[in-house]
């Protein structure tokens, strides 16, 4: 049987991991915002975007860039994963009440 709170629980753990990863105060977790998440996030990993698709750089420089920008979106993806994930349990055990 599902437990939301046990998912909950396990979620929030993996959610704090990141709102320290991305500098932000774990004392504050509950009042951070999806939008606040995600703009530390992309704050933290800024990429030159614009000269990777331009193409102005060259060889290893281009592949470092590349690496970087698909970090970012993991960052960021699984930020909106996890954020999705504690809104549905969140709403399974307000249901439950």
């Amino acid at each position: 049987m599902y437990n939301a709170q046990k998912d909950l629980e396990y979620i929030n753990e993996q959610l704090a991991f990141y709102v320290c990863y991305i500098g932000l105060n774990i004392d504050e977790y509950d009042s951070y915002s999806i939008d606040q998440l995600i703009d530390s996030a992309r704050i933290m990993t800024q990429v030159p975007i614009k000269e990777v698709e331009s193409g102005d750089l060259e060889g290893r420089k281009n592949q470092v860039f590349l690496f970087l920008k698909n970090q970012r979106i993991s960052l960021i993806g699984n930020i909106r994963r996890l954020w999705y994930m504690r809104q549905l349990a969140l709403g399974a055990i307000n249901r439950e009440l």
